[in-house]
């Protein structure tokens, strides 16, 4: 803590070097089971500090980064991917973070969620909706624009039939688009694709 001797024989000047605290870290992203893997041109950007400087690093399945992060600072992941669009989103439950207090790997999973329409014909009536199967965890409801996992079942559903609105009475004949039945809920739709389930009256 202190300097070897300085020898005064003119003006002198002593530079204490400092550096920060650091750990080595792995980001990691996973597609969750069922989902179709991201790759390079889907992506998940990292948010951290490495030498008291603002840094990024991208990363996505089987492709980890690992780098100095500040000791105590925040790393962010982006909760969706670079990917992610309309119909078809790689998202996290919530907006994955981690305080840097040791080395290792950070990780966070990500769901290939495909979204599900329900609409009516010749136009919608009682209060549609739909149940699924959205962040690993079933019996979700989420209305009638929801995101589900890819490759997981979900229904769509009214509650009601005859309805009378307005004076006139709609009566409920059963599910097209890519639901099928005559009840008030539908049969089982897989979540392979972007999916419109559409209640005729």
């Amino acid at each position: 803590f202190t300097s070897s001797a300085i020898t005064m024989s003119g003006a002198r000047t002593a530079t204490a070097n400092w550096t920060t605290s650091a750990y080595s870290e792995t980001f990691q992203a996973t597609t969750a089971s069922g989902g179709t893997a991201m790759t390079s041109s889907n992506t998940i950007t990292v948010h951290y500090t490495k030498g008291g400087t603002a840094t990024t690093a991208t990363i996505w399945d089987g492709h980890t980064v690992t780098d100095s992060v500040d000791a105590g600072t925040t790393v962010t992941f982006d909760q969706q991917s670079s990917g992610s669009g309309a119909s078809e989103r790689w998202r996290a439950s919530t907006a994955p973070s981690f305080t840097a207090t040791s080395s290792g790997t950070l990780s966070a999973t990500y769901y290939d969620q495909l979204l599900l329409t329900v609409t009516g014909s010749p136009a919608a009536h009682d209060t549609p909706g739909s149940t699924g199967t959205a962040f690993g965890v079933g019996s979700v409801s989420g209305g009638i624009a929801a995101f589900y996992d890819r490759a997981s079942s979900a229904t769509a559903s009214i509650t009601t039939s005859p309805v009378t609105e307005s004076g006139v009475t709609y009566l409920f004949t059963g599910w097209t688009g890519d639901a099928s039945g005559s009840g008030f809920t539908s049969s089982a739709i897989t979540m392979s694709g972007a999916r419109t389930a559409t209640a005729n009256w």
